[in-house]
């Protein structure tokens, strides 16, 4: 089976539209999906074959800052550089 006809037995128009976007962009893939035989490790590996950065969801660690910050980084640069 050809790489496009496997897309197409996987995905939806919109969401091949948008992948073959996140390759020209170089964004990285996260595969979701619900626990079981769905396919997720084979489209992972399939994908990165094909040139893409994809990842399952379990491999990620995701933070979310939701607090507005009530007084900038002073001097954000020398913040970054520091390393500690």
């Amino acid at each position: 089976m050809l790489f496009n006809e496997y897309l197409e037995t996987m995905l939806s128009k919109d969401q091949i539209k948008a992948l073959k976007q996140a390759k020209v962009r170089e964004n990285t893939v996260v595969i979701k999906g619900r626990p079981g035989r769905t396919g997720k490790s084979a489209l992972r590996a399939i994908l990165n074959k094909n040139g893409y950065k994809a990842i399952e969801e379990f491999e990620i660690f995701e933070i979310t800052l939701d607090k507005i910050l009530e007084t900038p980084i002073a001097d954000f640069q020398a913040t970054i550089e520091g390393g500690n």
